[in-house]
């Protein structure tokens, strides 16, 4: 195996370096990837689900979740205060909350996750709560708490349990991924911040993530900086660099270097995470770059394209057990491609 891991450039990081913002928490065998060694590049041509132009019962002004609620059926929520249900080819089936504060009603929502035993749960940044419904729609409770971030337009929870519920709190004077209760109370940190309080830019703790609860790891990533990292057990044991190859490419100078532009504006480069069968599949910019599993041999870097030919942008992304889904805020679009085609190339 170690073979395997210098034929990838992997070198091994100073953790008595400074600048590191980890020491504490790498592994003792925490290797570095650079991916550019053996990335190739590919298109991918995106399969249109929702336009608002040629959807004549629905306006979805800014999708920016999707959860599948059962086959065939999904939720799609939109930021500008609702939750619609579409059919697999999207098309409108029910307004599941509309704009508002009462009951079945939500003012922003962020972002949706679905629970073992199948409840939807629904973060709102406006109303600095969460909802939890059934799959038909019914409102179980509501669970008012500051907890929830309000600088963010999406943060997908990862619901482990009713009283186990992860979401990002980007102002949180450590944490930048927390572990809640069920009255959104504070249980444990998860991912640690790289801007601490008083700070600049503080949308540096801005994380992405993705999590195996069978083998207990994450992959996570800070959006602005193109680098992932995977831990397992509470330690770091690998770094994957996105980018270009750079012998003089370091993960925590560059954290140095935005940190001293003294500006609170930073670029999403990666948007988010997703594990998928034998992968990881990376939303960066405008592309998807699909990490299979192991050593990651063979990565492969899409760019997108729409039916017309025509470059695909996209501003978030969801993940449900057949597709991967990509939300054109800005042309009120929201596509799609089936997993297989990353499992299968």
């Amino acid at each position: 195996m170690r073979t395997l891991l210098l034929f990838f450039g992997i070198c091994l990081l100073n953790c008595s370096s400074a600048d590191n913002y980890f020491s504490n928490q790498l592994s003792e065998d925490f290797t570095e990837i650079d991916i550019q060694l053996e990335l190739s590049k590919d298109t991918l041509f995106l399969e249109l689900f929702y336009d608002v132009g040629s959807s004549d019962d629905v306006l979805i002004n800014q999708a920016n979740s999707i959860v599948e609620v059962s086959k065939n059926k999904y939720w799609v929520s939109d930021f500008l205060g609702q939750v619609v249900e579409l059919d697999n080819s999207g098309n409108f089936i029910a307004t599941i909350l509309e704009t508002g504060s009462g009951p079945n009603e939500i003012l922003k929502p962020i972002g949706m996750g679905k629970s073992p035993n199948g409840d939807i749960y629904v973060l709102d940044s406006a109303l600095m709560a969460y909802v939890v419904l059934d799959t038909s729609g019914n409102e179980i409770r509501r669970v008012p708490t500051k907890s929830i971030s309000t600088s963010v337009m999406v943060d997908q929870p990862t619901v482990l349990a009713s009283n186990r519920i992860l979401w990002k709190k980007i102002l949180h004077p450590e944490f930048s991924l927390v572990e809640w209760d069920s009255l959104g109370n504070f249980s444990q940190g998860i991912i640690d911040n790289l801007v601490k309080p008083g700070e600049t830019p503080v949308m540096l703790n801005n994380v992405v993530y993705d999590f195996d609860s069978s083998s207990n790891t994450f992959f996570y990533a800070y959006k602005p900086i193109p680098t992932l990292f995977e831990r397992k057990s509470g330690k770091i044991f690998r770094q994957i660099n996105l980018v270009d190859s750079e012998s003089d490419y370091d993960f925590n100078s560059k954290v140095t270097e935005i940190k001293n532009q003294n500006t609170n504006r930073v670029s999403n480069l990666i948007k988010e995470i997703f594990w998928v069968k034998d992968g990881i599949l990376v939303a960066h910019e405008n592309y998807v770059t699909y990490l299979p599993e192991g050593n990651f041999t063979h990565p492969k870097s899409y760019q997108l394209f729409n039916s017309n030919g025509k470059k695909a942008i996209y501003h978030y992304a969801g993940k449900t057990s057949t597709y991967l889904f990509l939300f054109d805020a800005f042309n009120k679009r929201i596509y799609r491609v089936n997993l297989n085609h990353f499992e299968n190339n």
